[in-house]
C-alpha cells in the first residue's frame, strides 16, 4: 500500500460524505414541502448525519495508510544507511580482520553494527570477541611452551595471538590427512575440533574439513590429487579460469565465482567481482572457505572468520565471531558452527532461516538459497526456512553423515554410501537414488554432484551450461 492509496481513500470519503449529505438535505426539504411528512424529514436528516459520520472512519483509514507508508520509508532509509555504514566498516577494516592471528576490533563494531542493525527479534545476538585469552595473560605466559608466543594485549582494541611455528608446521603436514566425507557446504564433526584458547588455534586431531568438489550457480569445480583444479560450466565471468591454480586443497563455488584454498593457508579466487567477493588475496592462515551468491567467507585457524563481498543484508558481518569450527554461505546469509554444537548467523532472514539459532548438538550445517539444514550427532537432520518445494522435509532422514543444499533442494549422504534428496526437482537434481559408493556431495543452484570412492564424479540436474559434464573426470581427491 502506498501513500497515494491513503490520499485516495480520504478524497473518496470527502466526496461521498459531501454528496450524500447534500442529497439527503435536498430530499428532506422536498419531502417536507410536498408531503408535509415529518417522519420522512427526520429520516433524511438522520441519513445525512450518517453520511457525515462515514467520513470519519474513512479518514482514519486513509491517515493510517499514509502513516504506515511513511514509517516504512523511514525504516528503509535507516536500513540503507546502516548497510552503507556496515560496508564502510568492512572495507576500512579488511586488514584489521585479517586471519594472521591478530584481531583488531573497531570500538563501535562490537555492539552497534552487528547487534543493533541486524539482530532479529527471534534470533540471539552473536557473541562479542572472546577476550579470555588476554584476561589472564600472565598465567598463559607461565604455562605456554617455550616455543609458543604468549597471547598479549597490544592496545585497547587489539588481541594478538601468535601460534607457535611447531604447531603451524604440524597443521600444514596434517592437511594431507583425510577427514570425513564432505560437500562444498558441509562441516565436520565436533569430535574432530576444539578451539585452543592458549594458542588461538582450531586444534585436536588437526584435521580440517576440505571439499574436493563444489557446485555453484551454473558451474562446478573439482580438486585433483595433484592439487590442480578443473572448473566447468558457465564461463561468462571467468569463474572457470582456474587452469593456473596449484597446490589447492579445497574449493568453493558461488553464484558466478570460484574460490580456492591453498595448501599454505592462503586463498585465490576468480569470476565475477562486482561486490569484491574475489578480494581474498590478503587472507592467510585460512582453514576453510565458503562462497555465497555474492560474498565469500573464510574460517581462520584461531576460530575467527573473515568475509568479503556483498554486505547488503549484513552477511559479511562475521568479524566478532569466535570459537567457530566451520562456516557455510547461503544466498544472502552466513552461518557459523560453534565448538559447542550451536550456530550463529548473520544476513537476510526473510524466510526464517535464523530460527536455526535454537539448534544444538550439531555435527554439520548447510546453507541453501533460503533455507538452512543441520545434521545432528545421531545422524538425523533438522531444517528451517523456505519450504515451498519441500526442501526442509528432512525430519525422517536417519543414518546421514553429510549434507548439501542447493537453492531449493537438499541432499543427504547416507552412511552406506547412498544418497537421498528432497525439494525442487524440475531439472532432476534430486534423482540421486541410484548412486552408490559416494564419499562426498555438493549442491548448486539446480544441480547436484557426487564424488565416488574410485575418484570419479557423477552429476544430475540442470546441464544447460555443461555444469554436469563429469564423465571424463578421474583422479579427484578422495577424503574418506
Amino acid at each position: 500500500m502506498s501513500k497515494f492509496l491513503g490520499k485516495k481513500i480520504k478524497l473518496i470519503a470527502v466526496i461521498i460524505g459531501t454528496v450524500g449529505t447534500v442529497a439527503c438535505i435536498v430530499m428532506a426539504i422536498l419531502s417536507l414541502g410536498n408531503y408535509n411528512d415529518y417522519a420522512g424529514l427526520f429520516s433524511w436528516i438522520f441519513l445525512a448525519i450518517a453520511f457525515l459520520l462515514l467520513i470519519l472512519p474513512m479518514f482514519v483509514i486513509g491517515s493510517m495508510i499514509i502513516e504506515l507508508n511513511q514509517q516504512r520509508e523511514t525504516i528503509q532509509l535507516l536500513s540503507d544507511k546502516l548497510a552503507k555504514v556496515s560496508k564502510a566498516v568492512m572495507t576500512d577494516s579488511i586488514e584489521k580482520f585479517s586471519p594472521s592471528g591478530k584481531i583488531k576490533m573497531p570500538p563501535q563494531s562490537r555492539n552497534s553494527i552487528s547487534r543493533e542493525a541486524y539482530a532479529s527479534d527471534s534470533a540471539p545476538v552473536p557473541s562479542p570477541v572472546d577476550t579470555r585469552a588476554t584476561s589472564r595473560s600472565d598465567d598463559f605466559t607461565r604455562s605456554l611452551p617455550a616455543q609458543s608466543a604468549p597471547a598479549e594485549r597490544t592496545s585497547m582494541d587489539t588481541l594478538s595471538v601468535e601460534p607457535s611455528e611447531t604447531l603451524r608446521g604440524a597443521f600444514r603436514k596434517t592437511t594431507q590427512m583425510q577427514p570425513p566425507p564432505a560437500s562444498s557446504f558441509l562441516t565436520t564433526g565436533l569430535n574432530t575440533y576444539e578451539v585452543n584458547h592458549r594458542i588461538g588455534k582450531i586444534t585436536k586431531n588437526m584435521v580440517i574439513n576440505m571439499s574436493s568438489i563444489a557446485a555453484g550457480g551454473l558451474h562446478s569445480a573439482v580438486v585433483f590429487s595433484s592439487g590442480r583444479v578443473k572448473a566447468f560450466g558457465m564461463r561468462s565471468y571467468g569463474q572457470c579460469n582456474v587452469e593456473n591454480w596449484g597446490n589447492i586443497v579445497s574449493v568453493a563455488a558461488g553464484n558466478h565465482h570460484t574460490v580456492g584454498l591453498c595448501e599454505n593457508g592462503t586463498c585465490v579466487a576468480t569470476g565475477y567481482n562486482g561486490y569484491g567477493q574475489c578480494d581474498v588475496g590478503s587472507w592467510t592462515n585460512i582453514c576453510q572457505v565458503a562462497a555465497g551468491v555474492g560474498h565469500t567467507v573464510g574460517l581462520c585457524e584461531n576460530g575467527t572468520c573473515v568475509a568479503v563481498g556483498d554486505n547488503t543484508y549484513g552477511q559479511c558481518n562475521v568479524f566478532d565471531w569466535t570459537e567457530i569450527v566451520a562456516v557455510v554461505a547461503g544466498n544472502n546469509f552466513t552461518v557459523g558452527l560453534k565448538a559447542d554444537g550451536t550456530i550463529t548467523a548473520v544476513g537476510a532472514n526473510t524466510e526464517g532461516q535464523w530460527a536455526a539459532y535454537k539448534w544444538s548438538n550439531l555435527y554439520a550445517v548447510a546453507a541453501g538459497g533460503f533455507h538452512a539444514v543441520g545434521l545432528k550427532n545421531d545422524g538425523t537432520c533438522v531444517a528451517v526456512g523456505n519450504n515451498a518445494n519441500n526442501q526442509c522435509e528432512v525430519s525422517r532422514w536417519t543414518n546421514i553423515k553429510a549434507i548439501a543444499t542447493g537453492y531449493y533442494h537438499t541432499v543427504g549422504l547416507c552412511e552406506n554410501g547412498t544418497c537421498i534428496a528432497t525439494g525442487y526437482n524440475g531439472y532432476g537434481q534430486c534423482n540421486v537414488q541410484e548412486w552408490r559408493n559416494v564419499v562426498a556431495i555438493a549442491a548448486g543452484r539446480n544441480h547436484t554432484l557426487a564424488l565416488l570412492s574410485n575418484g570419479k564424479v557423477v552429476a544430475v540436474g540442470d546441464n544447460s551450461q555443461n555444469q554436469c559434464d563429469t564423465e571424463m573426470l578421474n583422479g579427484v581427491k578422495i577424503r574418506s
